[in-house]
């Protein structure tokens, strides 16, 4: 058959002034491979010789906001454009819109599994959403209206469950959990908060990666700090939180702080039902036990 063609898709928002409204535009490349120029020898085209990558703009299309998130789903562009969400397809050297969906305020970031999307807004928390392609249409499964502008989601994956995490402002990390069986999501029409934390600083980029243990959620700051988030089972949290609570009142702490509240930030958004589920790795680290202790306490058996 004929070879996979590899393409690129880029957002851009450009602001002019307060007087006049954002614009943006969606690029597309192609990615080709071409010998490189610098390589003099004469048998540079031939193969195995160094090639190097090359893009080429194959389309361009101006937006009437700003596109600040691309992503794929299932073969189709699926782009953010200001309050919008639009699925497209690209055919005959021009890129087609089949659906979209408003939501919110401003698009800020989504992420994609399969035909369910999850959203980040710019002031109205997050929706859960799910793409039909029967219908062409965009249809909403769940929402947190109650939570602050968000800059990035990501979903998070843990012995077949997945949560929903979202990055708010002033650096606040949530995680929310979908379940129709649950009275207190009313149906499954609200996503119900899981776990809050405070990072320190805003985190602007998060990124699911699949680990030969399972997945971890890598964050990304303004600031230039990394971090990593790591679900935990059942069995675990139990036990690392025991020694966390014990470890609270034994060990000396920076400047007097206390980890958990330290964790709780200024935001009063954060219930303390969600303080709950978060286990600091480097305050359990201070009770310098022996390499591969804490290993061992997570995978005795219960």
């Amino acid at each position: 058959g004929a070879p996979a063609v590899h393409r690129l898709a880029v957002g851009t928002a450009f602001q002019t002034g307060e007087d006049a409204p954002c614009q943006g535009r969606i690029l597309l490349f192609e990615l080709t491979q071409a010998a490189d120029p610098d390589d003099k020898d004469a048998q540079a085209e031939e193969e195995g010789a160094p090639r190097r990558w090359r893009l080429k703009l194959v389309f361009e299309a101006e937006e009437r906001g700003p596109v600040l998130t691309v992503s794929l789903l299932g073969g189709y562009l699926l782009t953010g454009v200001g309050n919008k969400l639009v699925i497209s397809t690209y055919k005959d050297g021009a890129l087609s819109p089949i659906g979209f969906q408003h939501v919110g305020f401003m698009v800020s970031s989504v992420s994609v599994m399969k035909n369910v999307i999850m959203v980040a807004d710019l002031h109205k928390g997050v929706e859960f959403l799910q793409w039909r392609h029967a219908g062409g249409t965009f249809h909403l499964l769940s929402q947190h209206t109650g939570a602050r502008a968000a800059s990035a989601c990501e979903f998070m994956v843990s012995e077949g469950a997945v949560q929903l995490v979202l990055a708010e402002e002033a650096g606040r990390l949530r995680v929310f959990t979908y379940n129709k069986q649950s009275t207190e999501c009313r149906g499954g029409k609200l996503l119900l908060p899981q776990a809050s934390f405070d990072v320190g600083d805003h985190v602007c980029h998060l990124q699911r990666l699949q680990l030969r243990g399972g997945h971890v959620l890598l964050y990304a700051t303004l600031d230039g700090a990394i971090g990593f988030l790591m679900p935990l089972s059942e069995v675990e949290h139990r036990r690392l939180a025991f020694l966390s609570n014990k470890l609270l009142h034994a060990v000396p702490h920076c400047a007097g702080l206390n980890p958990r509240a330290f964790r709780a930030g200024a935001s009063r958004t954060a219930g303390a039902r969600e303080l709950r589920f978060l286990v600091r790795e480097e305050l359990l680290h201070r009770a310098k036990l022996p390499a591969g202790c804490l290993l061992k306490m997570c995978t005795a058996d219960a």
